[in-house]
């Protein structure tokens, strides 16, 4: 994991472009080094940067602390959360993080300050909730194919959670699945609002929100576009 700054370059460009403008070029100015595991997502939030990790691991850094001396002896001093998932994706609204893992579930974290100890995350929340999955298995009608033998309520991904996205104003979180599903979530309350089942011909891995509400979302299939 890389902290980035830029800078412009007036070094004279030889090459095949006619129409030569500097280029901004990058230069890493610290690298932060863990154990073994692969880093699969980073989010801003706050004062922090948090990152999730194939080993389960969520784990929160200040950013005020990520310069060229960064201390790696201290590293094992940040909060770390374990799941029950590697974590492939996180998304931050507020004081809340969302967490997309692979064992099909989706957790939320409250981050908890104390200027006096280490901040944490505190898990607050596993979606589908208890209460959504109860609700919607007591009726036939909110039950759907997942495979050709086996059938599950509407509110679950049956795989993967491969990436999460987060509504403007922070209200709603859009999850997609290698189940080729997009769930959408309310954000407070944590309920199942919507469900787009077969989104796509294959897994799903990235979805993302413009500013005017459209949803899209891709997978080695041609992406769709969702009003």
């Amino acid at each position: 994991m890389s902290h980035l700054q830029t800078s412009e370059s007036h070094d004279d460009l030889q090459g095949q472009y006619c129409n030569y403008h500097p280029p901004i070029t990058h230069h890493c100015v610290s690298t932060i080094k863990g154990d073994n595991s692969c880093i699969s997502s980073l989010a801003l939030g706050g004062k922090f940067l948090y990152t999730g990790s194939s080993n389960k691991e969520i784990r929160m850094m200040k950013l005020d602390t990520l310069r060229a001396k960064f201390d790696q002896e201290k590293l094992s001093a940040y909060t770390i959360v374990t799941g029950n998932g590697e974590v492939k994706s996180l998304v931050v609204s507020a004081d809340k993080i969302f967490s997309a893992h692979q064992d099909n579930k989706i957790r939320v974290w409250r981050v908890d300050e104390n200027e006096m100890q280490q901040p944490k995350l505190t898990l607050v929340a596993t979606l589908p909730t208890f209460s959504d999955r109860t609700l919607n298995v007591l009726l036939p009608k909110n039950h759907v194919h997942v495979s050709r033998h086996k059938r599950s309520t509407w509110v679950h991904h049956n795989d993967t959670v491969s990436a999460l996205a987060m509504s403007r104003d922070g209200l709603v979180v859009y999850s997609v699945s290698w189940d080729r599903t997009l769930n959408i979530w309310n954000a407070n309350n944590f309920k199942c609002l919507e469900s787009v089942c077969n989104a796509h011909d294959d897994a799903i891995n990235a979805v993302v929100v413009s500013s005017n509400g459209d949803v899209y979302t891709g997978s080695t299939v041609t992406p769709i576009l969702i009003n």
